[in-house]
């Protein structure tokens, strides 16, 4: 991560104080997705490939978006459930429990 901030900016340290804790996470993955797009800018500017850039990223993304269906989505019970089964499978440490 650090030497992403430092390829794009010479002082990251100044640009990271300027932005709310709440717009970080969207900060990080922009750095990630920018360079996602260069790194497959330069894969399509040095192959020998038909498609025009923009078409190759328009299909990437979309591939992107058919990750996120609704069935992805949990119902309430169905949460329920896997905390109960993820309880099920942590043991507490004896000693905290008797501190």
């Amino acid at each position: 991560m650090r030497d992403k901030l430092f390829r794009r900016y010479a002082n990251p340290l100044i640009v990271l104080e300027t932005i709310s804790p709440d717009a970080l996470v969207d900060f990080i993955l922009f750095i990630f997705d920018t360079q996602d797009e260069e790194e497959l800018y330069s894969i399509w500017l040095h192959k020998d490939i038909n498609k025009p850039f923009d078409e190759i990223t328009k299909s990437l993304k979309k591939r992107r978006g058919n990750k996120n269906n609704s069935s992805d989505v949990l119902t309430a019970n169905e949460a329920i459930e896997r905390i109960k089964k993820a309880g099920t499978l942590i043991k507490p440490n004896e000693k905290e429990e008797n501190s």
